[in-house]
């Protein structure tokens, strides 16, 4: 044990001077950390919710949906299957059914001469208005018993916006190409009705 007299009798304190503060935190950063901590915190009790809870719900949700989607798809297979068992397959050919002399029920043919007289019918009409109207003048001009030869300019005119008509039908190029079409849509149903169809 030292005894008092071995003790300095007095203690060399550093002067204030040398003292050296510790630096405060600066307020705004530790505002920083703490909300940084703190949104770390729910992040990871979000991911552990997610993890835990959410994410096997919606895989259980999903397998169910496959296995759902898995069994109408296998059902609908067997479905069909049994159906194309029972369907009855008959050859045209053994029916007797040709493309000469008889046609299949839903094969019907369209005859040339309805296309055209479809096509054909506004002009009809047209002319059947022309007509009429010159009916009319000729009746209005022996009414006043004037001269035919006054009205040979108004015939002029006429012919001329008959040239015109003419020139603008087009119902013969319209026919060729509704005659080329039933034809080749013939020619389709033949090699249906010959089960001979190109491949």
């Amino acid at each position: 044990m030292t005894s008092i007299k071995s003790l300095p009798r007095y203690i060399d304190w550093p002067s204030d001077v040398d003292i050296k503060r510790a630096e405060r935190t600066n307020p705004t950063v530790k505002a920083i950390k703490s909300l940084l901590y703190n949104g770390g915190s729910i992040y990871a009790f979000l991911y552990f919710f997610v993890a835990m809870f959410v994410e096997p719900m919606l895989q259980k949700q999903y397998q169910q949906r496959n296995d759902f989607s898995l069994f109408v798809i296998l059902r609908l297979r067997r479905i069909i299957a049994q159906l194309q068992k029972r369907l009855v397959m008959t050859p045209v050919s053994s029916l007797g059914y040709n493309e000469q002399n008889n046609s299949v029920e839903r094969s019907t043919q369209t005859s040339d001469d309805n296309v055209i007289q479809k096509d054909n019918s506004h002009w009809a009409e047209i002319t059947y208005q022309l007509q009429s109207v010159k009916q009319e003048l000729q009746y209005f001009n022996r009414s006043l018993d004037q001269p035919t030869e006054s009205m040979d300019d108004f015939v002029f005119q006429i012919k001329m916006a008959t040239d015109q008509v003419e020139l603008t039908d087009r119902t013969q190029t319209f026919s060729n190409k509704s005659r080329d079409v039933i034809q080749e849509i013939r020619e389709i149903k033949g090699w249906f009705v010959n089960c001979q169809v190109p491949r």
